[in-house]
């Protein structure tokens, strides 16, 4: 046989603000990376996009000589 421990109330409302504690750290950590990682993304993302046009219009030009002076 074994007997079950009850917990008291004292024990339950300090494990309920534990879980809400470590719930806010982890959205803290989250808020902390975004913030960090977020301008790093947007950077590249530019970068890339530049590069992406500027091949579009070297090609297009390309074309065009190819077109009116080949």
């Amino acid at each position: 046989m074994s007997a079950t421990i009850q917990p008291t109330a004292e024990q339950i409302q300090r494990a309920k603000w534990d879980l809400l504690l470590a719930d806010l750290e982890y959205r803290q950590e989250q808020i902390r990376q975004i913030k960090t990682f977020e301008p790093r993304r947007l950077l590249i993302q530019g970068l890339t996009a530049g590069g992406v046009l500027l091949g579009a219009g070297a090609a297009a030009g390309a074309l065009a000589t190819r077109l009116f002076f080949g």
